[in-house]
This record gives structure tokens, C-alpha cells and sequence, in this order.
């Protein structure tokens, strides 16, 4: 009974941050909608004001009016929107942090509720708690970027992956005597990841008139510190250039980054087996000593107890 209260807890906490948080989405009518309906319809979605209800979450409409001029004043006082704006382009930019503003109204909104716990706290158990109080809105305050830098490793971690597994793909088609550009429209049909979204990124630019020179600049600036995109169109700009063959140079490429990830992927299953070792000692052993040595304790006792 128990651990069904804990779990309609947590599932009510989860549906509440899920409303409070995210884009509210409307149904859309039936397929045999009326002309009236369909008419109203259309003056709802003409509506500037039910059109941001429906894409802007609740939370974010409540604090509005207070989060917007303290995450400019926070922006002031930080001075280093520069270094976060490239941060969040590293991520990919992440629905929760769309921009640098959003960014820093997560900081002050955490920082504030955080502190606020702490007050709370320190007016039942003393004055002594106050210190506690701006250690937890200190904690607040760089929540978000311990959240940004665990996307921005994660996405480093998903390009390295599926560039290694990629590249011999475009290198196939290129050996087969299509051009880059060519290559590219082929391979960004299929399915795929982050470095996929990137290249139908750079297809769509070029489709639209760019030269690929230019939209592998493109493609660099969009990922800034990510070393392995900015060496990929490195290769293609220098062939561009100068008309080096590529298919050789992104197959070196490709098993450079293969030894790479199976080499990471060694050293973490090493790493894995060594942290075993703790929860292992601690929690599997002692209850297999229960189990085992259980019944023989307990005859044991019932026989020199007597």
C-alpha cells in the first residue's frame, strides 16, 4: 500500500510539472467537422492571444512579467550572455533553454524557490539555518548549467558515435563516383541522429542556393566546440578548394573516430566493473548471507537458547 501512495505521488508531482512546464496542445476537430465549426476554428487560431496560450506553458505565462526583467538584469549583472549563447549552440539548443533569456530565468526562478525553501526552513529551526538558505539559492543558481553541461557532453557523445558509424556510408557513395553535395541529398534520406539533423541542415542550404563552401561554414559555426563536425567540414571545404579527392580522407577520418568510440566504450566497461564491486559488497552479499546462512542462525539459536 505503501509503495502504490509513493507512486500516485510521484506520478501526480510528474503530470503537475508536465502541465506547468510545457506547450499546451489543443485537439485538433474531427474529420467530418461542420463548415460552422471549421469557421470558428479558424477565428480561434487567428487569435493572437489563444495562439500564445497554446504555445507558451503555463508557468511561463504566470512569471512572465517578473522572470523577463530579472533574467535581463541577471544578463547585465552576469555579463557572459556571449559564453552562454555558445553553450546552448553546443547543445543544440534545448527546448528548455531556447534562449539565453530562458536560460537565465531558469537560474533566478530556481535560485529564488530554492532560497525560499531555505528561509522557510530557518524560521523553524533558527537563525543558524540561514546560512544553509544561501547555499541552497547559490545550489539553484547553477542548476542549469550542470543541466546544460550534461546536454552539451551528450550531444559530443551522440555526434562522435554517429560520425564514426556515417562516414564510411558517404565514403561508399563518393568511391562510386557521385559528388559531395550529391552524397549528402542521398545519405540525409535515411533516418538518423543529431549529425543527420546537421547535414539535412547543410542540404537544405545548399538546395536553396548556398554554396556548400558556405553552408560547411555554416555547419561550424552552428557547433562551436564540437572538434569532430569542425574537422568533417574542414575536409569538405579543403576539397572544394583545391580539389583533393575526399573519399580517402574521410575514411582515415572515419577509423580514427571507430578505434576512438570502441576504445571509450572498452575503458567505460572496464570502469563499470570496478564500480560493481561497491554495491556488490554492500547490498548482494549480505543478502545472500541472509538467505543462506539465515535458517542455520536461526536453528543455531533455537538449539543453545533453550
Amino acid at each position: 500500500m505503501t509503495l502504490l501512495l509513493a507512486f500516485l505521488g510521484a506520478l501526480g508531482v510528474w503530470l503537475t510539472f508536465t502541465a506547468l512546464t510545457h506547450k499546451f496542445v489543443a485537439h485538433q476537430g474531427a474529420a467530418h467537422e461542420s463548415l460552422t465549426d471549421a469557421q470558428s476554428r479558424v477565428r480561434l487560431k487567428r487569435d493572437v492571444h489563444l495562439e500564445q496560450l497554446a504555445v507558451t506553458p503555463i508557468l511561463d505565462r504566470a512569471l512572465r512579467a517578473w522572470l523577463e526583467p530579472a533574467s535581463k538584469l541577471f544578463s547585465r549583472v552576469a555579463r557572459r550572455s556571449e559564453v552562454d549563447e555558445q553553450r546552448l549552440l553546443q547543445a543544440g539548443r534545448p527546448a528548455r533553454y531556447p534562449t539565453v533569456l530562458d536560460f537565465y530565468a531558469w537560474k533566478v526562478l530556481l535560485a529564488t524557490i530554492l532560497f525560499g525553501i531555505g528561509i522557510m526552513n530557518s524560521l523553524f529551526a533558527g537563525i543558524g539555518f540561514l546560512p544553509i538558505a544561501f547555499g541552497l539559492g547559490a545550489l539553484g543558481l547553477f542548476l542549469p548549467d550542470i543541466h546544460l553541461s550534461q546536454l552539451i557532453k551528450k550531444r559530443r557523445e551522440l555526434v562522435r558515435v554517429e560520425m564514426a558509424f556515417t562516414l564510411h556510408r558517404l565514403v561508399i557513395h563518393l568511391e562510386a563516383g557521385k559528388t559531395i553535395a550529391q552524397v549528402l541529398g542521398v545519405v540525409v534520406a535515411q533516418p538518423g541522429g543529431v549529425f543527420f539533423q546537421e547535414l539535412r541542415e547543410v542540404v537544405r542550404e545548399f538546395s536553396t542556393g548556398t554554396d556548400l563552401t558556405p553552408a560547411m561554414e555554416n555547419l561550424i559555426a552552428r557547433n562551436p566546440g564540437i572538434d569532430d563536425i569542425a574537422r568533417f567540414a574542414e575536409l569538405v571545404i579543403r576539397s572544394q578548394a583545391i580539389g583533393q579527392p575526399l573519399g580517402e580522407s574521410l575514411r582515415q577520418m572515419a577509423n580514427l573516430m571507430q578505434a576512438k568510440v570502441e576504445s571509450e566504450v572498452e575503458s567505460r566497461g572496464l570502469a563499470t566493473s570496478v564500480k560493481m564491486v561497491l554495491p556488490i559488497g554492500l547490498l548482494v552479499l549480505p543478502a545472500i548471507g541472509i538467505v543462506v546462512m539465515g535458517p542455520a542462525v536461526y536453528l543455531a539459536a533455537q538449539y543453545f537458547l533453550r
